[in-house]
């Protein structure tokens, strides 16, 4: 696919977890994609909104930043958000291990449709 990506590991519940890491450059802003398998499944995801300790975002604003991810979920094509316990928001794709490298392409790349949704997410809350 063209796309650079380091082998690491991070703690995760289960223990060490195997994971790619990718690079990806969306309006300015650098994420990080990670693939990872648990054997069921490959898990493809980026955080694009990171809960800080110290931000204290109003609840309002917090209600209208997920409801805005779900309509995501509910329009775009191939594009899942989600959230952690912390509150951070991501955008993932799941899919089976023997899926065929074109559908692997497509669901890889559907998070960057769902990076540039969430840009326009925050463009709206803050005006």
């Amino acid at each position: 696919m063209g796309v650079r990506f380091e082998r690491t590991s991070f703690h995760a519940r289960d223990g060490e977890v195997p994971v790619i890491v990718a690079p990806y450059r969306i309006r300015d802003h650098d994420f990080d994609l990670l693939v990872m398998s648990d054997g069921e499944w490959v898990h493809v995801k980026a955080r694009v909104f990171q809960m800080q300790g110290d931000l204290q975002l109003n609840y309002e604003f917090k209600a209208a930043l997920y409801h805005l991810c779900l309509l995501g979920n509910f329009y775009l094509n191939e594009v899942t958000f989600s959230a952690d316990d912390e509150g951070n928001v991501y955008v993932e794709a799941d899919m089976l291990p023997d899926i065929p490298y074109e559908d692997f392409r497509m669901e890889f790349n559907s998070l960057a449709l769902g990076i540039d949704y969430f840009f326009e997410v925050l463009e709206k809350l803050s005006s």
